[in-house]
């Protein structure tokens, strides 16, 4: 069963992928994502970077229908995503090879999509991209010196990986990987002393 903190993530995480805001998460959402990250990025729809990023976000919700939707309506609910975020974890947790692929998969995606010059950092300006493209709360980009754990203005491929695997693996409110997606509530808030 998850915990309180593990239902907040994946709840904040569900409500951020369901980009139309109805409740439920469909392949259209993950596109209305992908084409506002291909719009920021000014991609040509044509453009072999767009279809890249098309193919990646298919097989992305591919992966997700098979495990998160299972009347395969094409719809995944809350309670379908906790339940899969549940199994996930669990299994996560016993399989590191598995975790890796997950996190690479999921993260990789919009990490090169974001890394505007292609350097394989991101800046606080590519963080404040990824926050304007998933609708996250402006106070969001406050987050990036939270993310920054060695404080040197720029977040890495690995830095970003490390972070993934703590919001799905994390139990431990203070670590900042569980922010990722933005503030869980106050209770949660790490810049606030517990």
């Amino acid at each position: 069963m998850l915990n309180e903190l593990q239902r907040k993530k994946f709840t904040l995480y569900f409500n951020l992928w369901d980009q139309d805001h109805n409740g439920q998460l469909a392949f259209e959402d993950y596109l209305l994502l992908s084409n506002r990250i291909a719009q920021l990025r000014g991609l040509a729809q044509g453009s072999e970077q767009y279809r890249e990023m098309y193919d990646a976000t298919v097989k992305l919700w591919e992966n997700i229908q098979a495990y998160a939707d299972p009347d395969q309506d094409g719809r995944v609910s809350l309670p379908d995503w906790l339940a899969y975020c549940e199994t996930s974890v669990n299994l996560l947790r016993k399989d590191q090879l598995a975790l890796q692929a997950v996190v690479e998969q999921a993260v990789g995606l919009f990490f090169n999509a974001l890394d505007l010059n292609g350097d394989g950092w991101l800046t606080p300006v590519e963080w404040g991209n990824f926050v304007k493209a998933w609708g996250i709360g402006q106070g969001t980009l406050t987050s990036f010196v939270l993310l920054d754990l060695d404080g040197d203005g720029r977040l890495s491929l690995a830095d970003i990986l490390s972070l993934y695997r703590q919001f799905l693996l994390s139990d431990d409110p203070r670590e900042p990987g569980n922010y990722l997606f933005g503030p869980l509530d106050s209770v949660f808030d790490p810049l606030v002393k517990v």
